[in-house]
């Protein structure tokens, strides 16, 4: 929400159209939003958890990378290390199940695109990773040409790349897609705050008290 909101203040609010950096923004709300999708895709309480914490895990890596820029001898943060791996011993969790990579981040897209029936989330994000990244390939899908008057004699074609907002609309028609898909999705498994909690709280059976019958056979009872 933050990436559309930001994109909202820059083109509506302050009425600024940049070439590139909505792009960028668009791509970040389908990032994380197709990220929450693939946490929940499965409804299986343990599957959301199993991923979740893949993910969880490739934080604690990347926050080693983070800090070994800083210090080369810091290693892995142990405090959350153990938070960890005490979470995954007590839900009987090993760590060669959670602590495998997770898909990629196009995969994961990909994956959510499909399952979740939203078209073309995938060569979107493609398309704004060019434009975020210089790549000059996708130009031409995102930008308009504007040419200048030519001379006849330089043989060489001037002009200008500017924002196309057509490419622009589309692929943020895209990501509110993806975005509000993750939020309906995610409603599924919210509970609202005032939830106290009580309906799970069922009350204890009543005993039922058999007695035993005295079995009298037909002859005895003769």
């Amino acid at each position: 929400m933050d990436h559309l909101h930001a994109l909202k203040m820059m083109m509506e609010n302050a009425g600024a159209q940049h070439t590139f950096a909505p792009y960028t923004l668009i791509r970040g709300a389908i990032e994380t939003a197709s990220t929450a999708l693939w946490i929940l895709q499965d409804d299986e309480p343990r599957s959301v958890a199993v991923r979740a914490l893949k993910l969880e895990y490739v934080d604690l890596l990347d926050q080693e990378r983070a800090a070994k820029s800083v210090d080369p001898t810091a290693g892995l943060d142990e405090d959350l290390l153990g938070h960890f791996d005490d979470c995954l011993a007590r839900n009987g969790l090993t760590g060669e199940r959670v602590k495998s990579r997770p898909p990629g981040q196009l995969r994961i897209i990909e994956e959510t695109s499909k399952h979740f029936n939203i078209p073309r989330s995938g060569l979107t994000w493609q398309m704004c990773s060019a434009a975020a990244h210089g790549r000059k390939w996708a130009w031409k899908l995102l930008t308009l040409f504007e040419a200048q008057d030519d001379d006849g004699v330089s043989k060489v074609l001037n002009g200008r790349l500017t924002s196309n907002e057509m490419s622009i609309a589309v692929a943020l028609d895209v990501a509110c897609h993806v975005v509000r898909k993750a939020r309906e999705v995610r409603s599924l498994y919210s509970r609202k705050p005032s939830h106290t909690g009580a309906s799970f709280l069922k009350p204890e059976p009543a005993l039922h008290v058999v007695r035993p019958r005295l079995y009298v056979p037909s002859r005895m009872a003769k």
